[in-house]
């Protein structure tokens, strides 16, 4: 299956290597003047993938360009140019002799390389996509794993698959090799990390804990410890032998996007979705080095064998060598940390060259967090009972000499109790010596399974001072008798329960943007309550039953939309995906404005104000960057009122709500389709019943299969906007005495002869 789409450029193919240093001032990177880099430029597309020769010398990279570059990493001299793929190259492997590369791609392909000639060795055909791949520590398999939620275990000398490992519920995105040869570990987006057994084959744990999908897995060199990075901003820390997590390292911006130990296993650096490289304390959990210097997402990540080295591939194309053992390039996590939160590597390792850190750290004082945890029920019997409140009270202690900061409650286990009370809490800071007691209470559903139930509470603290500590309990659960109440609350939080997902319907070069904002950086912009929370599940659906690939779904809040952003995201990040058989979809949940004097329509970015224009993001500008992509199909939809009526819409200072219409002239003569809430002056309203935006809401009923009225499994654009028509307008009158009508623009039955899905049932 594709998960990402080829834009190709015939006259760049050709393009030389260009490499720059620290002392190229015009195309240097911004990173700190004391850590030397080198940025080799060879790919005409973003770059999805590098690996490192295991004697270091040779590093490879593949990408969206569908060519393996073959580099000396000491020189930065491109060796060989490799041409054999038809499709974007997600993954490539070295062999432990370092004779053999091994390639795959989207296109179900996985070729053998002899690295001395560049020439095939062996084609291996899969079923769909490859996103992984890894040798065992003996080179005689191979592990792909892949889009169809599978890892396939080749022999790697007749090219034959020895056998396929089902377990996943989700594209299988990372696979590793213990390198004790005895474990091999794979992560996918169904947010979990299955450890294998090889000499059998068989499943021999689940490693449970992300709250997104798993996008990297690395074993630490002695094969005690494996590291994960997620969509869900963190890193956490899994003890093999026990299956516990050990650690999460949770101060990152945005997803994690691979991860990798150093040879001697003392740092672990990842790359992130942010723009950055981070570098850790494998042992502390402590940041030791944040680097900046690519212009898009990092992809991947790895270490030079002697540590002296950290190389980064992104999105914009580049490769960059980070020479962290030529200067003192990090500072050094805070002294008082003394006692490690991993246990230490066991045996003898190579004797490798560890990058210098600053002589003379500066002694910081550092937190020491401590936390007890006291779970209540109302009627104090000790069973959870359907229709129950429960409460958690956490009581947090730092007894260190310096302040915790972005202190948060993680919790995990029985599903019941976690959609109850929520996978997490932010407490904040917590000063030196100071004490912070937090409450969580939630009301227990009505229908529970008489069944024990785990509840598991740890805390992370954003720079890795996190207790090692995880505090569980275990409850009896029983069902509440009333049946009454119990329909009355499923009719109004049934969309809440995100759809099954639908293998069947899977649009490999689909796209979406799906974008809500909640909270606005000048506070006298009202809330929009349910716009991030409505935006989060309308990505699901997408994924779920909208047969979009997690990977294609941008989905961005708050902070994470900035009219900057918005540029990015509609303006370079689509274009440089969209063919033209791929579909395009477009969720805005937010505020919209007008401009009094024209008429305009504008989306209000988190750091736009309807008082200054310029700080806004034209709808005009987004349905003409829309109408250039080469896709036949986009739909936009949007839960905001661009009149500055209302909930969802704001206006300028003095000014008064206009009647306005999200349509625009280059709709005519484009293939953009926009569904939103409401037109004219009306408001687009928040239905503070079943806590969604009330066009939102009969979206995702719709969506659901509530507008299946042809009863054949699709929901189409058409019978979508019929049934979001119908009961939006009826609610909006009967339950909020106001007028709401949604609109489809252009009309659609004119326009197009074939319908255009949105999701499918079965």
């Amino acid at each position: 299956m594709k998960t990402l789409v080829v834009f190709i450029i015939c006259f760049i193919l050709s393009m030389p290597a260009y490499i720059h240093s620290a002392g190229d001032k015009e195309n240097a990177p911004a990173v700190e003047k004391q850590t030397d880099f080198r940025t080799l430029e060879g790919h005409s597309e973003e770059v999805r993938t590098i690996a490192l020769s295991p004697d270091g010398k040779m590093l490879a990279s593949g990408g969206e360009d569908e060519v393996v570059i073959l580099w000396a990493l000491s020189t930065g001299e491109k060796l060989q140019t490799l041409k054999g793929h038809s499709d974007e190259i997600n993954s490539l492997a070295f062999s432990p002799d370092g004779k053999t590369l091994a390639s795959g791609d989207s296109g179900e392909t996985i070729i053998l390389w002899n690295t001395a000639t560049g020439e095939k060795v062996n084609t291996l055909k899969g079923e769909d996509s490859v996103l992984s791949l890894a040798f065992s520590p003996d080179g005689k398999t191979l592990a792909s794993g892949d889009a169809d939620e599978t890892v396939i275990l080749w022999d790697t000398e007749s090219g034959k698959d020895i056998k396929t490992l089902k377990e996943h519920s989700g594209e299988v995105y990372s696979v590793a090799f213990s390198p004790d040869g005895k474990t091999l570990a794979s992560g996918s987006d169904d947010k979990t990390i299955i450890l294998w057994d090889i000499a059998g084959g068989e499943k021999r744990s689940v490693l449970k804990g992300h709250k997104d999908a798993v996008n990297s897995v690395a074993f630490r060199p002695d094969s005690q410890i494996l590291a994960s990075g997620s969509s869900d901003k963190t890193i956490a820390l899994w003890n093999i032998a026990s299956g516990e997590k050990i650690n999460m390292l949770a101060d990152n911006k945005e997803s994690v996007q691979s991860v990798a130990f150093s040879r001697d296993g003392k740092m672990l650096v990842s790359g992130n979705e942010d723009k950055t490289i981070t570098v850790w304390d494998a042992q502390t959990g402590g940041k030791l080095k944040t680097l900046s210097g690519h212009n898009e997402v990092v992809t991947s990540v790895l270490f030079s064998p002697d540590g002296g080295s950290i190389v980064s591939a992104g999105e914009d194309k580049n490769i960059i060598v980070w020479e962290t053992g030529i200067k003192a390039a990090f500072a050094v996590p805070p002294a008082a940390v003394t006692k490690p939160l991993i246990p230490p590597l066991a045996g003898k390792l190579p004797d490798v060259k560890t990058p210098a850190f600053v002589v003379k750290p500066p002694v910081l004082a550092a937190p020491d967090l401590h936390y007890d945890v006291r779970v209540e029920d109302a009627n104090a019997n000790g069973i959870f009972e359907g229709g129950e409140t429960i409460t958690v009270h956490a009581l947090i202690e730092n007894k260190g000499k310096g302040p915790a900061q972005g202190v948060e409650i993680l919790l995990s286990g029985h599903n019941s109790l976690i959609t109850c009370l929520g996978n997490s809490r932010v407490v904040g800071d917590v000063e030196a010596n100071g004490k912070r007691d937090t409450t969580l209470e939630c009301s227990l559903p009505m229908r529970l399974k008489a069944e024990t139930a785990r509840l598991s509470i740890e805390l992370a603290e954003q720079r890795g001072y996190s207790p090692a500590e995880i505090k569980s309990i275990t409850v009896a659960m029983k069902s509440a008798e009333i049946k009454e109440t119990e329909q009355v609350i499923s009719r109004h939080v049934d969309v809440d329960v995100v759809p099954s997902k639908n293998d069947n319907f899977k649009r490999n070069n689909s796209y979406a943007l799906v974008i809500g904002i909640s909270s606005y950086r000048d506070k006298d912009i009202p809330q929009v309550k349910y716009a991030k929370s409505d935006a989060e599940t309308f990505a699901k659906y997408l994924e779920n039953i909208g047969g979009v690939p997690g990977k294609n779904i941008k989905l961005v809040t708050n902070e994470m939309v900035t009219k900057g952003d918005l540029e990015a995201y509609i303006e370079d990040w689509l274009p440089r995906r969209i063919k033209k058989d791929s579909e395009v979809f477009i969720y805005y949940a937010g505020h919209g404005t007008p401009d009094p004097e024209s008429g305009e329509a504008y989306i209000v970015p988190y750091d736009g104000n309807p008082d200054y224009k310029s700080k806004l993001y034209p709808l005009k500008r987004m349905y003409a960057a829309l109408n250039k992509l080469p896709s036949e199909q986009i739909v936009v939809m949007l839960d905001s009122c661009f009149s500055g009526a209302g909930e969802r819409g704001v206006m300028s200072q003095g000014a008064r709500p206009v009647s306005i219409s999200v349509e625009n002239p280059v709709l005519a003569g484009g293939n953009v389709f926009v569904l939103a809430a409401s037109s004219g002056t009306q408001i687009s309203s928040d239905f503070e019943k079943v806590r969604h935006g009330l066009f939102t809401y009969f979206l995702l009923k719709g969506m659901k299969g509530d507008a299946d009225g042809d009863k054949n499994e699709k929901i189409e654009l058409q019978e979508l906007y019929n049934y979001v028509k119908e009961h939006v307008s009826e609610t909006a009158s009967a339950e909020l005495n106001r007028e709401q009508m949604p609109v489809l623009l252009p009309d659609i039955e004119q326009k197009r002869t074939s319908a255009i899905e949105i999701t499918r049932m079965k």
